[in-house]
């Protein structure tokens, strides 16, 4: 490899890098207690199954419109 390949390899590792981080620490934040992923988080753990089943369901209808 060249010094042109290997510093555009590395560029891009460092940039998917940041991006990767950038989300998790994003994720992790909407999972906290009183953010959205925290709310639909625990609401799935304590719905009952048919419960999400129609939801999905709605999701999917909603979705193709």
């Amino acid at each position: 490899m060249t010094n042109e390949s290997s510093s555009a390899i590395q560029t891009a590792t460092d940039a998917i890098e940041a991006a990767s981080s950038s989300v998790r620490t994003a994720i992790e934040k909407g999972r906290e207690p009183d953010m959205p992923l925290g709310i639909v988080s625990a609401l799935t753990r304590e719905a009952p199954l048919p419960a999400l089943m129609i939801a999905f369901l709605l999701g999917l209808m909603v979705a193709r419109r």
